[in-house]
């Protein structure tokens, strides 16, 4: 079961958002896109279970100037933390500068050989 939290009135953009018990299986990704426009740094952080640190990628794309196309390159990270294995867990946590971004998609990736949980993962703008 999954369940999703957020921060939002009616037509103000969410500014931060939490989900959790999300199944993910072998080499595929759980996305969600975010506007960040007027905000500096986006903080992304992720708990999957896994078998070793490198079952879990976080990546964050922009979009182009039109907020549909999603370029097809990974921004790094300005600040981040993991993979890290721990009690058969992955923890992740990145700070993503997107000062100059009006749209973006985190893509959560499972690289293990069997379906893993996206325990709990999170997101806001700052």
């Amino acid at each position: 079961m999954s369940t999703a939290n957020y921060e939002a009135l009616a037509g103000v953009p969410l500014t931060k958002g939490i989900t959790t018990g999300q199944a993910i299986n072998p080499a595929s990704n759980y996305d969600q896109d975010i506007i960040t426009q007027n905000w500096n740094t986006l903080v992304v952080e992720v708990d999957m279970t896994a078998g070793a640190a490198g079952d879990l990628v976080v990546s964050l794309f922009p979009f182009e100037g039109d907020n549909f196309t999603v370029m097809p390159i990974a921004i790094p990270p300005a600040n981040s933390v993991g993979p890290s294995l721990s009690g058969g867990h992955d923890y992740y946590y990145g700070e993503f500068d997107v000062s100059s971004l009006d749209k973006a998609r985190i893509r959560i990736t499972n690289n293990n050989a069997g379906t893993q949980t996206i325990n709990r993962w999170s997101w806001r703008l700052q």
